[in-house]
């Protein structure tokens, strides 16, 4: 059972739920006190919520919202795999400006004389706060002796946006 949208109803004391998969078919359908929806939700993977409240429910839309941007965020969006020269960091989804900070950690650990592909086939957008990352990386990896392969539908898109040689960054 894969919910692609999550239907929440918000009522004064409880809330009806509606699960629906990518296809439009109900999948789920319950009815829940207004304490355990945030529990529940939380629990959910990744899903479009649509939410229809009374007047005085709207605090509870926002949390649920809340909820469901930090828990997302706060899981790792990087994979970092090196054996002996081969290196690999894999995008598992979209890089945002609060993933700064974890692809320089992983940039760093790149060891010299490496080869390091950059996976971004699984991200529809990378902000230019990590393009401006892989940039100063890419910059210093020809000093380090690195090769350095970006991969991705957003390689082609973020091309123009690499400041760097052909010869030294290869789009595959």
């Amino acid at each position: 059972m894969r919910i692609a949208v999550l239907g929440v109803d918000l009522g004064k004391n409880s809330c009806s739920l509606v699960g629906l998969d990518e296809a439009g078919r109900i999948v789920l359908r319950r009815r829940m006190r207004r304490e355990t929806v945030i529990a529940f939700a939380g629990k959910l993977p990744t899903c479009v919520v649509a939410m229809e409240a009374c007047c005085g429910a709207h605090h509870i839309g926002l949390v649920v919202g809340f909820i469901f941007v930090v828990a997302r965020n706060f899981r790792s969006a990087i994979t970092f795999v090196c054996d002996e020269g081969d290196c690999l960091i894999r995008a598992r989804r979209n890089l945002y400006f609060i993933h700064k900070y974890e692809l320089q950690k992983e940039l760093n650990r790149v060891p010299d004389n490496a080869n390091l592909l950059i996976d971004l086939s699984s991200t529809s957008y990378v902000d230019l706060d990590n393009v401006d990352v892989i940039n100063a990386f890419i910059k210093g990896a020809a000093y380090r002796n690195i090769a350095v392969i970006v991969r991705g539908d957003i390689a082609e898109r973020s091309a123009p946006l690499i400041n760097a040689p052909t010869s030294e960054v290869r789009f595959s």
